[in-house]
């Protein structure tokens, strides 16, 4: 939360202010002390964790595929049911998860880490996913229970999963993407779900 953004505000300041000290003489800024380093990567695991939270609803310690693909959907890649079987089984080999695919924390942190991986996220994306998720349970615990919001375009779909994709008709795609974007199944999209269209690019 505050404390959070606070050390991270706190270690890119002084990383900035030495930088500036160096703009002068022309020389590369000094590299962030070990201290700094250390209180960002804190700060990676804390949103990290907050991340995994957030999605294990049951409080097992453990994610499934359903909460693996909460965590897709928010980052932008909503997909009818055949395709995210095809996704996870590529994402659970490619990161090596287990033969159930269950996910511990030090696995999720791993596939944000993973820049060539389906969900590489910085900082301030992993900030969007926990606040976005945060305000999900707070919205349920109210009685007012809504839809999660893309917090951004990051996922990036398997190589098998795209030529899965390939095959399929391109109405089938366009009317499951309206179906996804369609919650309250209305038949319309309105404002609010052309606002949720456009966060996905």
């Amino acid at each position: 939360g505050t404390l959070t953004r606070s050390r991270a505000a706190t270690a890119r300041s002084r990383a900035a202010s030495r930088a500036g000290e160096k703009e002068d003489t022309a020389k590369e800024p000094d590299p962030l002390t070990e201290e700094e380093r250390q209180a960002l990567l804190q700060v990676r695991k804390e949103l990290a964790d907050a991340v995994f939270d957030g999605l294990d609803a049951g409080a097992t310690g453990k994610l499934g595929s359903d909460d693996v693909r909460e965590l897709a959907d928010l980052l932008g890649f909503a997909c009818d049911d055949d395709v995210w079987e095809e996704e996870f089984k590529e994402v659970a080999a490619a990161c090596q998860w287990d033969a159930q695919g269950q996910v511990t924390k030090e696995q999720l942190m791993a596939l944000f880490d993973r820049e060539d991986g389906p969900a590489p996220c910085d900082n301030g994306k992993l900030e969007d996913l926990a606040a976005e998720l945060k305000k999900r349970q707070d919205d349920a615990q109210n009685g007012t229970p809504r839809p999660s919001r893309v917090v951004g375009a990051v996922w990036k779909c398997s190589p098998e999963t795209q030529a899965f994709l390939d095959k399929t008709p391109r109405e089938k795609l366009i009317q499951r993407v309206f179906e996804l974007l369609d919650t309250s199944d209305s038949g319309f999209m309105g404002e609010d779900t052309l606002y949720k269209y456009a966060l996905l690019f």
